[in-house]
């Protein structure tokens, strides 16, 4: 995409290149915090006008204010939000807006004997060489994301949902570096 010399997202150029599918030479985001850019995002209002500014915590997405889910599920979508972020989920109230909502970042050992979580977490044990770090209690060496259990979770639901649905689907890997699994990396 963009001239990139590399196919590094045959996925994404495949959408773009569609005859329904486009790509944006340049995109400009209303904040570089998450608090901000969601709400944005969600109402396709600037920040002025949903007032979500900054990460205080008592700051919440006015109810009178309506998000495309909310606009979407009253015209009959199933409406779906998955974010390892919570100023993307419970601790802003964006979770309330979908119909259906999972936090894929686990705030203790809890979350992984979740249904939704659980799953996730298993397979991620049992196939830590394709897709981490191998087997190591180094927690750093497994990253700081949980963006395994986020897309995880998104291909289940995403497979039991009829049409029409609308996805939001928030991962933190851009923020951290890359950590390749430990099948390819090279020494």
């Amino acid at each position: 995409m963009h001239d990139y010399r590399r196919d590094t997202t045959p996925e994404l150029q495949r959408i773009a290149n569609h005859e329904v599918g486009n790509q944006f030479q340049n995109a400009i985001a209303h904040s570089n915090k998450t608090p901000t850019s969601v709400p944005s995002m969600l109402t396709g209002m600037s920040p002025s006008r949903h007032q979500m500014v900054g990460t205080k915590r008592d700051a919440m997405l006015p109810d009178s204010i309506q998000t495309v889910p909310e606009l979407l599920s009253a015209c009959g979508y199933q409406t779906i939000g998955i974010s390892e972020n919570v100023y993307a989920g419970e601790l802003k109230k964006i979770d309330t807006r979908f119909s259906d909502f999972t936090r894929t970042s686990a705030s203790g050992i809890q979350d992984f004997v979740s249904s939704e979580l659980g799953i996730s977490f298993l397979k991620y044990v049992f196939n830590t060489r394709s897709h981490g770090p191998g087997l190591t209690l180094d927690k750093h060496a497994h990253g700081n994301n949980y963006s395994f259990f986020t897309m995880d979770v998104a291909r289940r639901k995403l497979r039991k949902t009829s049409e029409p649905f609308f996805c939001y689907i928030h991962s933190n890997e851009p923020h951290h570096p890359y950590i390749p699994p430990i099948s390819i990396r090279v020494y």
